[in-house]
């Protein structure tokens, strides 16, 4: 019998009179998962719900069957959607995560994904590909329960995307990606499902 890494049990969601999820039900058996779907469909709105970055009507959670009642201790998310002020540097936004969770600097992470040189830089400043960095690294430092990363292949050059694929590879909890691109992560050995199609 499969574990249930994560359920969601009739969740509730609307973005103004327009609703994103209504009665939605998913279950995630697999430590390797890709959630696939159009841009626009819903992918990063429930990344951000898991997390507990976004509030929702109603609805449950469950993570590795408990009740996920504290998302911010057991859940990361790197996203592009999650709003760094523009005016600090990427050394002060590492600095306020260590800080926040009581965690060492993450040597190996900048030096692993190339971006030791980009430190001391505004964030107003970084490239898109470099801004998903500092993203990748603010949730990979934590080591979650559950990493969930939103489109991460995205605007990384080669080398530090193949950097990437190391950090997942060796990474030692459960990880859900949303991404449009099945092909990319079917080879990475993922389940893929649809956003729609999660039902156990």
């Amino acid at each position: 019998m499969s574990t249930e890494i994560l359920k969601i049990n009739k969740l509730n969601k609307k973005w103004r009179d327009k609703i994103i999820f209504e009665n939605y039900d998913a279950t995630i058996c697999n430590r390797r998962t890709c959630i696939l779907g159009e841009n626009g469909l819903g992918k990063t709105t429930l990344l951000s719900i898991i997390a507990g970055l976004e509030k929702f009507e109603s609805g449950h959670i469950m993570l590795c069957n408990q009740a996920l009642e504290n998302p911010i201790s057991k859940v990361a998310l790197a996203s592009d959607s999650i709003l760094i002020p523009p005016f600090i540097s990427a050394n002060e936004v590492l600095e306020l995560q260590c800080e926040s969770f009581g965690l060492t600097w993450p040597v190996l992470l900048t030096k692993h994904l190339y971006f030791e040189e980009h430190l001391p830089k505004k964030v107003a400043a970084l490239s898109a590909g470099n801004l998903k960095k500092l993203h990748l690294i603010t949730a990979f430092m934590r080591q979650p329960t559950l990493m969930l990363l939103d489109e991460p292949n995205i605007a990384l050059d080669p080398k530090s995307l193949s950097a990437l694929w190391e950090l997942i590879d060796d990474y030692p909890h459960n990880i859900i990606v949303a991404s449009n691109e099945p092909d990319t992560y079917d080879s990475q050995s993922f389940e893929t499902k649809h956003l729609f199609d999660l039902k156990k």
